[in-house]
């Protein structure tokens, strides 16, 4: 299995549990899963970018989302920006051939989400959003007794 390089573009609290999670990732997953390493991290300001990599563990940091963008051992670009950023960001990261992995929600509409859906098949890369509490135990219990008529 090949590496997978992240490429985080936002290190805000998202950005910040993002990061938590795929540095445990390979430990929870390791004969499952490549090796995750954290490549680049794009945040707005020369200072905060700096930061966010020292504290986060990432190689390199960038001011610009391109350039982050067009790094070769970026394979996968994570955004965890606010909603109304999501489209331009995806849609560059497809364009470049990249992955990409998105905060919820993808888009801010539907007629975005099938643009950015489109991209992404037309150039064959993967796109994922997080649902962070999907597979919580807890939760799947209770969408279980909602299915079976106990609740609801």
């Amino acid at each position: 299995m090949n590496n997978i390089g992240i490429g985080l573009v936002g290190y805000g609290a998202i950005g910040k549990i993002h990061t938590l999670c795929y540095k445990e990732l390979n430990m929870l997953y390791p004969q499952q899963l490549p090796v995750i390493e954290l490549a680049a991290v794009c945040t707005s300001k020369p200072e905060t970018a700096r930061n966010a990599a020292k504290d986060g563990g990432y190689r390199k940091w960038f001011t610009n989302v391109s350039e982050l963008i067009k790094q070769d051992d970026v394979t996968i670009v994570d955004c965890a920006l606010p909603n109304f950023a999501h489209k331009s960001v995806l849609l560059e990261a497809i364009a470049a051939g990249k992955h990409v992995y998105c905060e919820k929600p993808l888009a801010v509409d539907g007629m975005e989400a099938r643009e950015i859906a489109k991209a992404a098949a037309e150039a064959e890369v993967q796109i994922g959003m997080t649902f962070n509490y999907r597979f919580v135990p807890a939760l799947m219990r209770a969408y279980e007794l909602l299915r079976e008529g106990a609740l609801g």
